[in-house]
């Protein structure tokens, strides 16, 4: 996430949070996503406790908040330090409790789409439209992320990930504990 001054005027720029404006959105409050099909819409508030920020809000399919809008992330403008990135990298890239450790997990965004893969699970959305949901055989993935995503794997890195998603697919179908 940056914030760009360009001639005077301050854009959120947005590029790398999966599910992102595929624009700049003026950095005021009320600042809105002009072209792109998906709306957002900027303002500053309480972001937690008391502590005001920025959030940037989605419209969304259930009326959460004021005409549908949801908040999709919040953000402050206090300096970070390369220390900030390394510990938050740290725990999303290594900590067992992070999602992105355990499962694949991929989303592409275009002006008519968007796509995305948690392990098996593909869903598609377009605007306006109902979400599509299914669930893919761990040998279909190499093709779909190349078709879909544009990520290429050569044939040992779709060997070890079609693996992968076997013993992923195999111990999610592997019974509990017997209840006593």
């Amino acid at each position: 996430m940056l914030i760009v001054d360009l001639d005077g005027t301050r854009w959120l720029s947005d590029i790398g949070f999966g599910d992102s404006p595929l624009e700049p959105i003026e950095l005021v409050d009320g600042g809105r996503s002009g072209t792109d099909p998906w709306p957002y819409l900027l303002r500053w508030q309480d972001i937690t406790h008391g502590s005001p920020g920025w959030a940037v809000h989605q419209r969304g399919g259930d009326p959460e908040g004021p005409e549908g809008w949801v908040v999709r992330q919040v953000f402050t403008e206090t300096p970070q330090y390369p220390v900030d990135y390394a510990v938050g990298n740290h725990f999303v890239a290594t900590h067992d409790r992070s999602p992105f450790v355990t499962r694949p997990y991929i989303q592409r965004r275009r002006t008519d789409r968007l796509d995305a893969l948690d392990a098996l699970v593909w869903t598609t959305e377009r605007p306006g439209r109902d979400r599509v949901t299914r669930t893919v055989g761990p040998h279909e993935v190499p093709k779909l992320l190349d078709d879909v995503f544009g990520i290429r794997t050569d044939p040992e890195e779709a060997r070890l990930l079609v693996t992968r998603l076997r013993e992923l697919d195999s111990a999610r179908h592997r019974p509990g504990p017997t209840p006593r």
